[in-house]
């Protein structure tokens, strides 16, 4: 259980944590690090006798992490995630031209492969698709 081993490892180094069966704090076996010191082992044991066990908890957890993969995502420079970023920059805003068409009740235009990556392209070089930092 990677939620159980985060909480563990967030009070006390350890090697690493097995489950015997779910639910069950007795069943947890706990390696320690070397340099973990008695307090620290004190709170693992704590973490582990608190620890909830519910499925709630773990999908409340597991939505933090989808959240925070997210995040990182969002904020990354790397060439892929800026690239989709700027793709859909593209298409958020020839959808939102669209909108704007049939609301003045003109036909909506289509947008093309072709021109779909000829304005990506030039949004990649005018910086479109790297994350945005708030204040700067």
């Amino acid at each position: 259980m990677r939620r159980l081993h985060q909480a563990i490892v967030a009070v006390c180094p350890i090697v690493g944590v097995a489950v015997g069966a779910p639910g069950d704090p007795e069943s947890v076996t706990i390696d320690y690090a070397p340099e973990a010191t008695a307090d620290q082992r004190t709170a693992a044991l704590n973490v582990v006798a608190t620890f909830d066990w519910s499925g709630e908890a773990e999908a409340t957890w597991r939505t933090g992490q989808e959240v925070r993969r997210a995040g990182l995502l969002l904020a990354s420079t790397d060439p892929i995630p800026v690239g989709v970023r700027a793709t859909l920059r593209v298409i958020v805003d020839h959808c939102n031209e669209q909108f704007r068409r049939i609301a003045a009740g003109q036909a909506p235009e289509p947008l093309l492969e072709a021109d779909l990556l000829e304005r990506v392209a030039e949004g990649l070089g005018n910086g479109l698709g790297l994350p945005v930092r708030p204040g700067v």
